[in-house]
């Protein structure tokens, strides 16, 4: 729904999220995806979970392993799929992931940041 009221997303899909870069995570049929404005597919309903782009990167949780990784917005995987949770890249660009149970900071790199 935009500030009007006016509905822009289609009622197909169990959950949307945010819009961010003109994209925005939604759930359909128990998998997440991207959208763009006016509610069409632009990255593949193929995750388990998702998060909104910020710094150009959207963290996204991939079936079956149910690790997470980050995809750009063309949902080509820019950091592997190595860790058991990640977040949102912040203001400073680094997203807060944790591998094995220890948390740790990353750039958008991949490269430890800090602990």
């Amino acid at each position: 729904m935009d500030s009007t009221g006016k509905f822009i997303t289609p009622f197909e899909y169990s959950d949307v999220q945010g819009f961010t870069i003109g994209m925005a995570p939604a759930k359909k049929n128990g998998s997440w995806g991207f959208v763009d404005t006016l509610g069409k597919a632009v990255v593949p309903f193929q995750y388990s979970n998702a998060r909104q782009f910020s710094e150009g990167l959207a963290a996204v949780a991939n079936k079956g392993k149910e690790l997470w990784g980050f995809i750009n917005r063309h949902g080509d995987a820019i950091i592997a799929f190595d860790y058991d949770f990640a977040d949102s890249f912040n203001e400073e660009g680094e997203a807060r992931v944790i591998k094995r149970g220890k948390m740790i900071w990353i750039d958008k790199n991949n490269q430890k940041v800090h602990e």
